[in-house]
């Protein structure tokens, strides 16, 4: 008998207004670069094969207690791995580290994750000459808000993303 191994990961999701904000941002690279089009996130962690009902539990579970919250920039970076091109790498915090420290918990018999904070802007291996003028020309400011978090479905093909639950508002899970 065949079985499709299925796999997900953790968004942390940027509120609506910096979503919007960070979305003119890819979309735009994604136009100009030809990668593909997806919605700004953050990977609190990834790589995982269990059954969906096991994650919801652990990933509530990772968030009760914690309220929207700040990350800040560190830089625009870029790297030859294509699902981080361009990407703000993001200084950790101790509501990024709580969240990872209980994903990781519950999840690392079910996946491993390195966790760098990070949200991408680009999937698309580019250049040293087109990364110069993405630095060049790119100004995100310096503080974005997280407030939400999703479990999404992930497939070889990013149109193919499937958001399987969430998002979940910060601050609406309790004890």
């Amino acid at each position: 008998m065949f079985y499709l191994l299925l796999f997900y990961s953790v968004w942390l999701l940027p509120n609506r207004e910096d979503s919007k904000y960070l979305s003119n941002f890819i979309d735009e690279l994604s136009k100009t670069y030809g990668g593909p089009k997806f919605p700004p996130h953050l990977t609190a962690f990834g790589d995982i094969q269990a059954k969906p009902e096991i994650i919801e539990k652990i990933v509530k579970e990772s968030i009760m207690g914690i309220n929207q919250f700040k990350v800040k920039k560190k830089a625009l970076e870029f790297s030859d791995y294509v699902f981080k091109a361009a990407y703000l790498s993001l200084e950790n915090n101790f509501h990024l580290q709580t969240i990872n420290k209980k994903l990781d918990h519950g999840l690392s018999d079910n996946g491993k994750y390195k966790f760098e904070p990070h949200i991408s802007l680009l999937y698309k291996i580019i250049d040293d000459s087109k990364r110069e003028k993405i630095k060049n020309e790119i100004r995100i400011k310096n503080e974005l808000t997280i407030d939400r978090i999703s479990v999404v479905q992930i497939t070889e093909k990013v149109e193919d993303w499937k958001t399987i639950l969430g998002p979940i508002n910060m601050g609406t899970i309790s004890d």
